[in-house]
């Protein structure tokens, strides 16, 4: 619950997310018909209100979620078989499935 003191800038942040449909992007506060229901008038979305603006939060976190996120941290995973009896690590050209 909001006591009235929070910095502006959140607040308007959080305001544009709740008003913002998420899938044409039309910003107004009569979108939001009440406590729980979303109502878009110019796709014509109807959605929860919640939900609407979990998708507008997640989309302002990962922008582009269809894209390749990779950041190139980490490899892909690579089977390699050990061989008790000489302590070495067969090549992966040796591997077989």
């Amino acid at each position: 619950m909001s006591n009235g003191n929070e910095p502006l800038r959140e607040k308007s942040v959080r305001d544009s997310i709740r008003i913002t449909c998420c899938e044409c992007g039309m910003k107004a506060d009569a979108n939001r018909i009440e406590r729980g229901l979303y109502v878009c008038e110019n796709c014509e979305l109807v959605a929860n209100s919640d939900l609407n603006a979990a998708k507008n939060m997640r989309a302002t976190v990962t922008p582009s979620p269809s894209r390749d996120r990779c950041n190139g941290c980490l490899a892909p995973p690579a089977v390699r078989l050990f061989d008790k009896s000489t302590g070495q690590v067969a090549p992966q050209e040796q591997v077989r499935p």
